[in-house]
């Protein structure tokens, strides 16, 4: 079923596939969505930052921001990463980007100090994904079922 009350436009990429931004209209809000999948492994982590630096373009916007995806860095090495670790590189440029433009991380407003994970290896967990959104997005609220 079609909700004529929700359309897109403006739907874009980058060349290699890694970003895909939308904008998207539902009654009186647009919405500017983007998702990512970041190169993985400790050998990609130029290719990451390069990534992040470049981001810029297709996520600014004059409308509120969700940016998603899987970022395969970790932002705060103390809490979404098992074993826990001082020493493990921020990725600084994807920091700087969402503090700029004023992105709040979901999951970790709604739960400051826990720990969960997205990625399993055999020595280590860690949480790669996220979603960052921008405070201005209207929130509606959920239908009560009794």
């Amino acid at each position: 079923m079609q909700n004529k009350n929700i359309y897109t436009e403006k739907i874009s990429s980058d060349l290699q596939g890694r970003i895909l931004t939308v904008k998207v209209f539902s009654g009186n809000q647009t919405l500017h969505i983007a998702n990512m999948y970041a190169p993985s492994g400790k050998r990609n982590r130029t290719q990451n930052h390069y990534l992040f630096e470049n981001l810029y373009p297709y996520v600014y916007s004059k409308n509120p921001l969700i940016l998603a995806g899987d970022f395969n860095c970790i932002e705060n090495p103390l809490l979404d990463k098992n074993p826990p670790t001082k020493t493990y590189p921020k990725p600084q440029t994807l920091i700087t980007l969402t503090t700029n433009l004023n992105l709040n991380d979901t999951y970790r407003i709604l739960h400051p100090s826990q720990t969960t994970y997205s990625h399993h290896a055999p020595n280590s967990q860690s949480r790669l994904d996220r979603f960052y959104v921008n405070p201005t997005i209207k929130r509606r609220r959920q239908p009560s079922f009794v």
